[in-house]
Formats: C-alpha cells, structure tokens, sequence
C-alpha cells in the first residue's frame, strides 16, 4: 500500500481489516498491535522490515525466538522466503534452497533466511516450516512484509 498523503497503519492479523490514515488514528480505538505500512522500494532497517512480527519461531518445535537473534553473529544478508505449501515449484524450490542453506552454513554464519508462510492453515504451515532448517515468522505475521515485497504469486524470495 501506497497512501496518498502520510502514512497508513494496519492490523497485524490478517483476518482484521483495520487499516487507517495517521489523522484517523487517534480517533479510533483497536485491540491487536498496529504497525505502519512499509512504502515500497524505499529501503528500511532491520529492525524496522520487522516490526510487524513479533517474535520467530523455531524450525524444530514451537520454540519462541527473539527477533534480535536473527542479526546476531556477524550476520551480512537476511533473506525473506515467501512460499505456500501445496505449490510443487515452492516445494521443488525449498528442497534445493535447504541444501544451498546448510552448504552456506558450513562455510559463512553470515546469511540468514526467514520463512514468511502464504499458507492459509496451521497444519500446512507447520508442515512446510519443519522441513527448513530456518526460522519462520508466525503464520499471520508477514501482511506488511508480503506488501512491501509485493508478493503476489505462490512464491518470492527477498533478500
């Protein structure tokens, strides 16, 4: 989203509809967190390309991971893996970006991915996230990164 005047906030749930001007903000009360849309094609922090997600999640369990480990240990690029798990070519593209991940891993702690799910459902999302060897955003986290990429297909990858 691109406002026409001053920025736009939305809910980070994605069933929630809420989406308002900086001037309606203060009038309206709302009860999930609100975050800014990211204009595309400008550049953000870390931090900021962040915002909407509160935490990460674990490959291998249900373990809550703090944000700021993502850039921990010298980390150089963070890439944004958007995919969906009925779709073959995202699957086909995860099998071989694992084995690309693990061989980076090997050899460079400075490359990080992260999975931003276009899943629908819990059990499709935690499926296809426990077969990445990466960390992933909550299932209805990445709205805002998805927009600011403009990821409208079945699979993207961001870095």
């Amino acid at each position: 989203m691109n406002p026409l005047i001053g920025s736009r906030h939305d809910c980070a749930l994605t069933e929630c509809e809420f989406n308002l001007c900086e001037t309606c903000l203060p009038k309206n009360k709302h009860e999930h967190p609100l975050s800014e849309y990211l204009t595309p094609k400008r550049t953000y922090s870390l931090e900021k390309l962040f915002t909407s997600i509160p935490y990460l999640i674990n490959p291998n369990n249900d373990e809550k991971v703090e944000m700021k480990t993502l850039w921990e240990n010298d980390v150089k690029s963070i890439g944004f893996n958007f995919l969906v798990h009925w779709c073959l070519p995202c699957r086909e593209l995860s099998l071989r970006l694992v084995e690309l991940y693990k061989e980076i891993q090997t050899t460079s702690n400075g490359f990080r991915l992260v999975f931003i799910s276009c899943d629908r459902d819990v059990e499709s999302f935690n499926k296809y996230r426990a077969a990445m060897p990466w960390l992933a955003a909550p299932l209805d986290a990445g709205a805002l990164l998805k927009a600011y990429f403009r990821v409208s297909g079945e699979f993207n990858l961001n870095y």
